[in-house]
């Protein structure tokens, strides 16, 4: 560690002693923060002095190595061409990406939870718009189904022989 440029300031009452060090990776000149323990002027040459030490790197001063690292930054600037392959792969991966997701809503969604579609709501409003409900607590008598009616508000049996709906015939005693 090389010490040279000694200098005094007047910092309120007090004279400090302002030394320059040496960096001992780059070489530049800098004044200490720390007196007696900083070898390095900043975290990067400390930095780059740890790598270059344990990966048996030559140790070049900080200008030398600035150059390589611009010439790759200008490498990875560079914007690729397109190709028709590229294109193809990236469209098979987006709807390789939609089609697992649409598996995964099938699969995982419960029945409650599916979304309608306009089948099945044209089927619902066909279902509401009949006339006739079948009634399945009741059990069919003489071999009739009971049905109830949504005109008029009463049970009906549908006579299957006749295909024709009658009234309950009430038994008052």
């Amino acid at each position: 560690m090389r010490k040279t440029n000694v200098c005094f300031t007047h910092n309120s009452n007090n004279i400090m002693e302002k030394q320059y060090y040496t960096c001992q990776f780059c070489q530049e000149e800098f004044i200490p923060k720390r007196r007696k323990v900083q070898k390095f002027c900043s975290d990067t040459c400390r930095n780059k002095n740890h790598y270059h030490k344990n990966n048996n790197v030559k140790k070049e001063p900080i200008e030398i190595l600035n150059e390589p690292i611009e010439a790759e930054e200008k490498k990875k600037n560079k914007v690729e061409e397109m190709s028709t392959a590229g294109i193809g792969n990236a469209a098979l991966g987006s709807l390789t990406g939609i089609a697992i997701v649409e598996l995964l809503k099938k699969f995982l969604t419960s029945f409650e939870n599916k979304t309608a579609t306009k089948g099945d709501i044209e089927n619902l409003l066909k279902g509401l718009n009949q006339r006739y409900f079948p009634v399945v607590n009741v059990a069919p008598r003489f071999n009739k189904s009971t049905y109830y009616d949504k005109q008029t508000g009463k049970i009906v049996f549908y006579d299957k022989q006749t295909q024709m709906f009658e009234l309950p015939i009430m038994d008052l005693q």
